[in-house]
């Protein structure tokens, strides 16, 4: 009778851990379109080892000033099966705003415009910046700040002593275990508008 019990609780567990990795493939049914004009199929994340989303917002100045980081690690990790989209929430922002931002804080990868909020919504973002790392099963494995450079808006530390997504993704190369799975993000807060003119 104990060892069926423990099967059976077993069994919910890995159904539970299942569930999990499943909840978020309607991700993998979102089609998106880059700042440059490319149409981006989420279902290609699957082919990479972690897909790293950052929610960026071009007037936001945490978003400005964190690119710096992201920029430094796409070019640690883009040679890794890695890959690395910046996705601005909304249609506020029209193609030449979104391109000159790029341009401005020379982001090598690309940014997707999620202009009904659609991909926003799956990943339940707030904040931009805000990172969300995907495993090749479209698990979010790491998601929050990029770092703890930041206390608060326009509270800046003096010095940087955690490097959440850095740690995460060098976890994930190594096939460890990542420690730190969520931390808060600070930045802008997302207005999400269900019916978005612009």
């Amino acid at each position: 009778m104990i060892l069926l019990f423990v099967l059976g609780m077993l069994s919910c567990c890995i159904k539970s851990l299942r569930a999990q990795k499943m909840s978020n493939l309607p991700i993998a049914q979102l089609t998106l379109t880059s700042s440059d004009g490319l149409v981006v199929t989420l279902s290609a994340f699957a082919q990479h080892k972690a897909t790293v989303l950052i929610l960026l917002s071009p007037e936001c100045p945490i978003s400005q000033q964190c690119t710096k980081a992201i920029n430094e690690l796409w070019l640690q990790n883009n040679k890794s099966n890695i890959a690395f989209y910046g996705v601005v929430p909304g249609a506020f922002y029209d193609t030449i705003s979104v391109n000159a931002f790029k341009e401005t804080y020379h982001i090598p990868f690309p940014i997707l415009t999620d202009k009904n909020y659609a991909l926003t919504k799956e990943l339940k973002a707030h904040i931009t910046p805000e990172v969300f790392v995907l495993s090749g099963d479209y698990a979010i494995v790491y998601s929050g700040a990029i770092d703890n450079a930041y206390v608060a808006p326009g509270r800046k530390r003096a010095v940087v002593s955690a490097h959440y997504l850095a740690d995460a993704l060098s976890a994930l190369m190594h096939d460890k275990p990542i420690t730190t799975q969520k931390t808060k993000a600070i930045g802008c807060l997302i207005e999400i508008k269900d019916a978005d003119q612009r």
